[in-house]
């Protein structure tokens, strides 16, 4: 599911109404996989299909803020590890985001 597949799955529409929203009233949002397709939707962002599916492991380093927050930090890990699959890509020309290819 992603989305750009309103089609199939209505309910994304509302989704990211909801996301922006969230965005509009400067409110926290975590978005994480199709999470983050809504979040770059409802931020003007371009979901596009990708051009190969991406399967691999990674981590996410933890900003300063992030070492302090009460759910990511307590462990005192620097960084989250991470599962990657996808197969979309982000297209902006917000300085918010960097375009995935």
């Amino acid at each position: 599911m992603s989305v750009y597949e309103t089609d199939k799955y209505p309910f994304l529409a509302k989704s990211a109404g909801l996301f922006a929203e969230r965005v509009r009233r400067n409110r926290p949002v975590l978005g994480v996989s199709l999470g983050a397709q809504l979040l770059a939707r409802s931020l003007g962002a371009t979901v596009l299909p990708g051009l190969t599916m991406e399967i691999g492991f990674g981590s996410v380093p933890l900003t300063a803020e992030g070492k302090q927050d009460p759910v990511l930090g307590p462990a005192g890990r620097a960084e989250i590890p991470k599962l990657v699959r996808r197969s979309q890509r982000v297209r902006s020309s917000s300085i918010y985001f960097r375009e995935q290819r």
